[in-house]
């Protein structure tokens, strides 16, 4: 027998139109509705950024101040992705991952997903990854995810 899956959910209502949304974990959700309570940011935009990776990813690009996380949303040109940045930083206050200094988060991401789909576990992957950015500043994604690889 498999184990009940848990979905957090938030129920949008407007005019009379309702949409529901669904999330792995609270985490996201919670995200989400950040996202949503930044102006000009619309339920489409708010779930393609959640598209970008973990919450996670996307508080830590927040932290570090990367831009280049949300450039390729559709719909969120400089002004927008400055709204979303400061305002998740006011939202999150003292609770924003530690960011990554020197490459962009982007890079964490797509290492991850990587190792992940070669078979690796999500949590060890992205430990992986982590140590080595610690450590040094791989010159692309591809250096980095064989620099994990190595980690073992």
């Amino acid at each position: 027998m498999e184990a009940p899956m848990v979905v957090f959910c938030h129920l949008e209502s407007r005019d009379e139109e309702l949409r529901l949304a669904g999330f792995a974990s609270e985490e996201r959700r919670d995200l989400y509705l950040a996202l949503r309570a930044v102006p000009d940011i619309g339920r489409h935009s708010a779930l393609l950024a959640m598209d970008c990776g973990e919450a996670s990813d996307i508080l830590r690009a927040v932290a570090g101040h990367d831009r280049d996380f949300f450039r390729g949303i559709p719909g969120l040109g400089p002004k927008r992705i400055e709204a979303i940045l400061k305002h998740l930083r006011r939202t999150y206050d003292g609770g924003l991952p530690e960011p990554i200094r020197g490459v962009p988060t982007s890079w964490l991401v797509e290492a991850r997903e990587a190792l992940v789909s070669n078979g690796h576990p999500a949590t060890d992957a992205e430990l992986a990854v982590l140590r080595v950015l610690e450590r040094e500043r791989p010159a692309d994604v591809e250096e980095l995810v064989q620099r994990a690889l190595e980690e073992g």
